[in-house]
């Protein structure tokens, strides 16, 4: 409803298989679930934006196709191969990642909210979007190691208060009651001048651990130079494609071509071995050297 508010309509019909929640919408059943009475009162002030609105019941067994999108949806479900995608327009598209050295890097920021996650929602695990703003706000709050403070002190220039300190009556806070208007202001523009030193300093440690981690990869990356005359394998692009011939069976490398050039950045220019060229330069770290295999030696 929410949706239909903001794309401004005025009149609409709703359908759902749930014969509970359509009649106590419609004032034909109480709603006496405490779990469910706060979802029926924010339904009940939407419906009253609306100039006309009706509600439609509709079996779950004829609601099967609008039933699985809104579980595949919510991730409840997998996203099913194949006929099901095709037949809903479903386009599924799977990549790779070109740079080995990146792999999760941008998933692990998001491990320390999961776990924090799961410890929250253990005993009540249909809650979770509930505790999700829990979680956010101990994230925030607490000390990462890649910048060696917390994002609220970044972004506020100061630790946040925690809640035990107002029970409590930190020291800080003491203070902070016995401060003067003007010497409050003071503070406040002192901390933010600060924090443009912080943000300097933990810029600078995430470039140092960065530069850790680049290290470590670099420790196990063998660098590939080819000279003009070699023979080569090229890897099929984009990385993981394959032919609906072959299946998973499918090469990942196509070849040999033969180096007729080395260009500068690790690109080389290529031809087949009919010598017809290639029009565009590749990069190194998509090739490997082509060793004959035995039946070619034979030969």
């Amino acid at each position: 409803m929410e949706l239909l508010l903001e794309a401004g309509a005025e009149a609409v019909e709703l359908f759902g298989d749930s014969k509970l929640v359509i009649n106590q919408l419609t004032d034909e059943y109480k709603c006496e679930s405490e779990s469910l009475f706060p979802y029926w009162m924010e339904c009940r002030e939407l419906m009253t934006q609306f100039r006309y609105i009706n509600f439609n019941w509709v079996p779950r067994s004829q609601n099967v196709e609008a039933n699985n999108l809104a579980q595949m949806a919510s991730g409840y479900i997998d996203i099913p191969d194949g006929k099901f995608c095709d037949d809903m327009g479903i386009k599924l598209i799977r990549s790779s990642p070109y740079y080995a050295q990146a792999n999760g890097q941008a998933e692990a920021s998001n491990q320390s909210l999961i776990k924090i996650i799961k410890r929250k929602i253990e005993e009540n695990p249909r809650v979770w979007h509930e505790t999700l703003s829990e979680a956010l706000w101990v994230y925030r709050m607490s000390c990462h190691g890649a910048i060696k403070t917390s994002p609220y002190q970044l972004v506020y220039g100061q630790e946040a208060v925690l809640p035990w300190e107002i029970t409590a009556g930190s020291r800080r806070v003491t203070f902070q009651n016995d401060l003067t208007p003007e010497e409050y202001a003071t503070l406040m523009s002192d901390t933010i001048e600060d924090a443009t030193e912080l943000r300097l300093w933990s810029l600078e440690k995430i470039k140092e651990n960065k530069a850790r981690v680049a290290r470590a990869y670099n420790k196990k990356v063998r660098p590939k130079e080819f000279q003009v005359g070699d023979l080569v394998w090229e890897a099929v692009l984009p990385l993981g494609t394959r032919d609906k011939a072959y299946g998973k069976w499918s090469p990942n490398w196509h070849g040999p071509y033969k180096v007729i050039q080395v260009l500068k950045g690790n690109a080389y220019m290529l031809e087949q071995l009919d010598g017809v060229k290639f029009p565009v330069a590749v990069n190194g770290q998509h090739l490997k050297k082509y060793f004959p295999s035995t039946w070619e030696d034979r030969q």
